[in-house]
Order: C-alpha cells, then structure tokens, then sequence
C-alpha cells in the first residue's frame, strides 16, 4: 500500500490507466499456473481422495475412521455417537464416502482414545482391514495410534495417498501362515 501511495504521488494521473494494465499483465504473466488448466483453488482434494478410497475398499463395508477437518469436532460437541451426516463431516455427504464410517473428533481426547481402543478390539479386528481418512495431521496422528496398539501389532499399514492436505492411510491384517502341502505319501 505504501508503495502505492508513492507511485500515485509520482505518476501522473492521465497515466494510471495504462500503470493498472501493466500491473494486471504481470500478475497474470508471472503469478498465473500457466502449467495446469484448471489451477486448483484449495489445497484438499477430497474428490480425489474419495475416488481413491472407493477405488481401495472395492465395495465391501470396510471400516473407514473418520477425523473430522473441522476445529468445533471435540468433546463435548464430539462424541462417539454422533452421526457422519452431520455439518462437523460434510466432506462425507458431498464427496461419496465408501465403507461404515466411525467419527472420530479433530483431535484426540481420552473420551476419543476410549473410543479407539473399543474399536481396534472389536471392529476392526473382525474386519481385518480399515482406512483412516481425513486431515493430514489427524490421519498421521491416528495412523501412529493404531499402529502403536497391541491388538494390531501384526498388522501392516501404509499410506495410500495424499491428495493436498487430505490423505488416506490404510490398515490390514496379514492372513494366517499357511500349512505347507505334502505331496506323496509321507508317513
């Protein structure tokens, strides 16, 4: 601004027309993504991280936690009954979210670890498989949770993508070590 007031203090004002076109031309010019299309106006790709995610849990009903991007998603507001189709989890009702989806809050609370924990010795232990979804930070912060607790020390987990500040980690249980075969006759 006050460099601004300078230049309006110096150039003449007949001028200003053709200072503001020079202005919007260089903006364009040096400060436009000539290298896309269509320049992403935000950093969370939540279509494409949903498409992935459908794409990953192949239409069965694979548990999906879901940590909510938004602030106002904690105790006592948040709690483990509250329902996904709320405002606190739009990005779930307007990008299809596959899979049954646990609410989880923002961020962690013993009320939330509780809540964890339940889950890791009951659903998804039945399940053997489930996505963390959401903010980076949550995901990243959930993704060490799980994987640091007992009951799914056997199980193996990767980061299936990042998509701006959105990504998706996932978990799955390893099948059982088969019995080797024998062949012949072995007595």
């Amino acid at each position: 601004l006050t460099a601004c007031l300078i230049v309006a203090l110096i150039m003449p004002f007949d001028r200003w027309n053709r200072a503001a076109l020079a202005l919007g031309v260089g903006v364009l010019v040096f400060g436009g993504q000539w290298n896309h299309l269509w320049p992403p106006h935000h950093n969370s790709n939540w279509r494409q991280a949903a498409s992935q995610l459908r794409a990953w849990e192949a239409g069965q009903s694979v548990p999906v936690i879901a940590p909510s991007p938004f602030i106002e998603a904690r105790p006592p507001v948040w709690h483990p009954d509250l329902s996904p189709r709320g405002f606190l989890y739009s990005h779930l009702l307007v990008y299809d979210t596959p899979g049954r989806i646990y609410p989880f809050p923002f961020e962690t609370s013993p009320e939330a670890e509780r809540y964890a924990r339940r889950l890791a010795n009951g659903d998804l232990e039945r399940a053997g498989r489930f996505a963390i979804y959401g903010g980076d930070r949550n995901v990243r912060f959930w993704r060490q949770w799980f994987a640091a607790q007992p009951e799914l020390a056997r199980w193996r987990n990767r980061k299936l993508g990042s998509f701006g500040d959105v990504e998706i980690a996932v978990f799955w249980r390893d099948a059982p070590a088969t019995q080797p075969v024998m062949l012949g006759n072995n007595r």
